[in-house]
């Protein structure tokens, strides 16, 4: 599926409606991987070495032949050093290299070739990426891309059934030739100034303190005030650039529309805290319950005729359930005998 309207521009048409017919046939290639939150991706030092190794990958693009090794390796080496800042973060990142890099490496490719378009297109989106505001779930858009251009560049069997099961990081240390590396930060923070590092720096140290009090919005409004709470499997249709992760409580999606059996939710303003896990969605509780369609601050929530709103666990919090279960609770409550114990 594609969201309309289309872009004007029939490079961003094709790339985009290559990129999804991939997904349709992910899975047949082995190529799937489980959704992935890069929450330390919108930390100060995940922002700074992400946009570090973008402008690495953009410039070793830019360059012919041998003459990109230079860059190549020192998108390689900020990319190393930021996951040894954030050990648990590798797994994350291939996980949506192979989902959505994939996807997006053959949307770009076959917009290249179907158009007569070089490779400039791919380094114009590097460069207009690494000023959005989110990463965490958008990052592997503009570095699957650069890296599978690079590859097809230095070896074109990365693509081969027998390659497949390696990462993206994997494919460019092996073309590379950096598979023992080191990581001095003194090193490395003096490739980085090539790239802008005092800049950028100095821009994510300011944002750095939005995105704290932002964090701080979101969790008076979604975690510690009252909540209504859908569970179940849901489908997702959002924005991955507008992502913001609150760790191990989960993602805000400011903006979204959710379906499952229990209906349809709109979130158009204020945002929606979904589960690291996906089991549940928690929106701010509205001010009237209505059996069919709420509407809260920010939010419409059409119920499908099975289901309706329950009190939830806290005072104040709300719960989506089914209506056979909530007469069962409601009624064995209002069966029990009175508690006469002192």
């Amino acid at each position: 599926m594609a969201l309309l309207p289309l872009p004007n521009d029939p490079y961003r048409q094709v790339e985009l409606l290559a990129h999804e017919s991939f997904h349709r046939i992910q899975g047949q290639l082995g190529l799937s991987a489980p959704d992935a939150i890069n929450a330390h991706l919108a930390e100060r030092e995940g922002r700074i070495w992400l946009r570090m190794e973008l402008r690495a990958l953009a410039e070793a693009l830019a360059q012919s032949g041998d003459d990109d090794s230079t860059a190549m390796r020192d998108a390689l080496l900020f990319r190393m050093y930021r996951r040894g800042l954030y050990p648990d973060a590798p797994g994350r990142e291939d996980n949506l290299e192979r989902q959505e890099g994939l996807a997006a490496y053959t949307g770009a490719k076959l917009a290249m070739s179907s158009l007569g378009q070089g490779v400039e297109r791919v380094v114009q989106f590097l460069q207009e990426f690494g000023r959005r505001e989110s990463f965490s779930r958008s990052f592997a858009y503009a570095t699957g891309p650069a890296i599978g251009v690079l590859l097809d560049r230095h070896a074109l069997a990365w693509r081969a059934a027998d390659a497949r099961q390696q990462s993206l990081t994997d494919h460019l240390i092996a073309v590379s030739g950096q598979a023992a590396m080191s990581l001095s930060p003194d090193m490395v923070h003096e490739r980085a100034i090539h790239y802008g590092l005092t800049d950028v720096t100095g821009e994510e140290a300011d944002r750095e303190a939005a995105r704290l009090q932002l964090l701080a919005g979101y969790r008076a409004l979604l975690i510690d005030g009252p909540v209504l709470i859908m569970r179940g499997n849901f489908n997702r249709s959002f924005n991955p650039n507008a992502l913001v992760p609150m760790g191990d409580e989960g993602t805000v999606y400011p903006t979204g529309t959710f379906g499952a059996e229990w209906g349809r939710l709109t979130v158009n303003d204020g945002g929606a805290l979904v589960a690291p896990d996906f089991a549940w969605i928690r929106i701010p509780a509205p001010a009237t319950v209505d059996e069919v369609r709420l509407e809260g601050d920010g939010w419409i929530l059409e119920l499908t005729p099975d289901w309706t709103i329950a009190p939830g666990e806290r005072d104040g919090d709300y719960e989506v359930v089914r209506k056979e279960r909530f007469r069962l609770q409601h009624s064995d409550h209002q069966a029990r005998p009175p508690n006469h114990n002192t």
